[in-house]
């Protein structure tokens, strides 16, 4: 039989707080292996009563990082492909090529390269 998720009191302090190990699955996305928050309050009654609240936002957190999308590299350049081909028949509709020309963009742009500091 499962325990009840109850408030940990500091051995030293005596002052509780909330406690709770991140999944597995979420370990890599929260970034951290548990999760610990201080109730700030010696009050047993109290530490419930705040610990119940604290509680359910763990919960919500985990539960919208496992809805989160996960994009892999492939979805990542299949992606980049589609935006990349409707950009190209844009330029093809309009006929406006200098939008995207390097050349053009250094010439325009108010950052000037710097020079090389090494010739060959």
């Amino acid at each position: 039989m499962p325990v009840m998720a109850n408030p940990v009191k500091h051995p030293k302090s005596g002052i509780y707080y909330l406690r709770i190990a991140v999944p597995d699955d979420l370990r890599a996305s929260i970034g951290k292996r548990e999760i610990k928050k201080s109730l700030n309050t010696r009050n047993f009654t109290e530490a419930k009563q705040l610990f119940a609240a604290e509680y359910s936002k763990v919960l919500a957190l985990f539960e919208q990082h496992r809805q989160q999308i996960q994009l892999t590299s492939k979805d990542i350049e299949v992606l980049a492909t589609r935006w990349l081909d409707a950009e190209l028949e844009e330029m093809e509709r309009e006929g406006n090529y200098s939008d995207f020309l390097l050349i053009d963009t250094v010439v325009n742009s108010p950052y000037k390269p710097r020079p090389l500091r090494y010739s060959i």
